[in-house]
């Protein structure tokens, strides 16, 4: 039996395209929040999830809305750190607004083959999201992308 071919998929390249931010690393990106002790060493921890969008009917265009959480936690404090949630979540607004380089090739995780960010855009300002449990610090913002596989 032969492996299944591996297509690219909105959640992966959303997650390529944020560890293209600068001051978000790979490891500081992923499907799911994991606990704490997986990253609270770090500024932060980010996910990324498909909301909506459209395809473009005519040729393979994806055109997807994902919703971006951004979390910080700090190990020492019982207060979260609402300022430092906000500096990664305006790092990737700043980099959505990032006109000079337009198209960005990303590798994704695993086997997945490539694929090229042709334009970000942010649909909502970076908001704080309230009644979380524990002690993080939460931003959502929604973002736009248009990319294909390459």
């Amino acid at each position: 039996m032969s492996a299944p071919t591996l297509y690219a998929n909105t959640d992966l390249v959303a997650q390529a395209w944020l560890a293209t931010v600068p001051g978000i690393t790979a490891d500081m990106v992923g499907a799911v929040l994991p606990a704490p002790a997986a990253w609270a060493d770090k500024q932060g921890f980010v996910t990324a999830r498909t909301v909506g969008g459209a395809d473009n009917p005519d040729y393979q265009l994806n055109g997807p809305v994902v919703t971006v959480d951004v979390y910080s936690y700090s190990a020492t404090s019982a207060r979260p750190p609402w300022n430092a949630a906000n500096n990664l979540a305006s790092a990737i607004w700043l980099h959505a607004h990032d006109r000079s380089a337009p198209a960005r090739d990303v590798t994704l995780s695993g086997s997945y083959p490539p694929a090229r960010v042709s334009g970000a855009w942010v649909l909502s300002p970076p908001r704080r999201a309230y009644a979380d449990a524990g002690d993080y610090a939460h931003f959502i913002l929604d973002l736009q992308l248009k990319w294909v596989q390459l």
